[in-house]
């Protein structure tokens, strides 16, 4: 039997998690936002491709769509 350890996005408010959209970069940032459509705010972001970070950002928008999984 599995354990279910999912949480909600209030509870990642003001943390830094990782997200991973559609295709090969990931984004690591602190939450400052979502709404119902699971769009996402983060601040203080770095983008990464192959564990190498290559882009940061002070404020980014991740489209809830996009999203394929969020860790922390």
């Amino acid at each position: 039997m599995t354990e279910d350890k999912s949480i909600s996005l209030e509870e990642l408010l003001d943390r830094e998690i990782t997200v991973q959209p559609k295709g090969k970069q990931k984004f690591q940032g602190t939450l400052v936002k979502f709404d119902d459509y699971m769009n996402l705010v983060l601040k203080n972001v770095k983008e990464y491709r192959e564990d190498e970070v290559v882009k940061e950002y002070e404020l980014m928008v991740v489209k809830g769509g996009n999203i394929q999984s969020i860790t922390t």
